[in-house]
């Protein structure tokens, strides 16, 4: 991944992190009722939503953007399948990131585990800049469905 933060990823280290903490420690163990990657939530830098029997959503997303920065989130697995398994972690894995182009323009990537009782799938992070931005921080937070 690059060294070089953007001033959104710096903003939000040194803003702590007790927030997510807390949610995903409270979402360890909980029993899924759906999964969803949404691309247009986060100003469509898209979430995954994890949505629990007890009626709470936990949302991992990317929380660092900056300027000049295109953010997005993909999957290849089908996720119905780990619906009724419980959501046992997930593991931040770093995708590195392609030497700058041209332009100077950079693609990073972060791949999240996400683990459950019915197995692992993987939801790809992906952070495409003008090479003065970067980093990729997960966020998670924990609403109540509506």
């Amino acid at each position: 991944m690059s060294n070089n933060f953007g001033l959104g990823m710096m903003i939000q280290m040194l803003g702590g992190n007790e927030s997510s903490v807390k949610a995903y420690q409270a979402s360890l163990g909980k029993k899924i009722s759906a999964i969803e990657l949404n691309s247009e939530a986060n100003g469509g830098d898209g979430a995954l939503n994890i949505s629990f029997t007890d009626g709470t959503v936990l949302s991992l997303y990317d929380c660092a953007r900056s300027c000049c920065e295109s953010r997005y989130m993909h999957t290849d697995d089908d996720l119905t399948h780990y619906v009724g398994g419980k959501f046992k972690g997930v593991e931040l894995k770093d995708g590195g990131s392609k030497e700058p182009g041209e332009y100077g323009e950079v693609s990073e990537t972060m791949f999240m585990h996400v683990k459950t009782t019915k197995g692992t799938f993987v939801v790809n992070t992906y952070n495409d800049h003008n090479g003065y931005y970067g980093g990729i921080l997960i966020e998670a937070a924990l609403n109540k469905l509506e």
